[in-house]
């Protein structure tokens, strides 16, 4: 999977490329536990994930090149894409 199909990890690139290491390395962790089989691990990474791909929190920072709409929407496809990989958990909040 190439990080275009996966836009969790176009996200930790971004951080990286941009100066933002430990929030790479932050969503790194969790982007691991979301691929735990364990489904609470799983549930959990996936609500970290998506508490973080909120305007107040990656989306404040800013990624020079990118205007907030793309990297708003960039946060964005990450969220769905987690609460995919999570298993739709109910308890995963939706941002939008």
């Amino acid at each position: 999977m190439t990080s275009q199909d996966d836009p969790l990890q176009e996200v930790i690139e971004a951080l990286r490329q941009h100066g933002f290491p430990q929030e790479a390395d932050d969503l790194a962790v969790q982007a691991a536990k979301l691929a735990s089989p364990d489904p609470t691990d799983r549930a959990q990474a996936g609500h970290a994930i998506s508490d973080r791909c909120q305007p107040r929190w990656l989306g404040d920072l800013y990624l020079e090149g990118l205007s907030l709409q793309q990297w708003w929407g960039l946060l964005e496809r990450c969220a769905r894409f987690v609460r995919r990989q999570a298993g739709k958990n109910p308890q995963i909040p939706d941002p939008g």
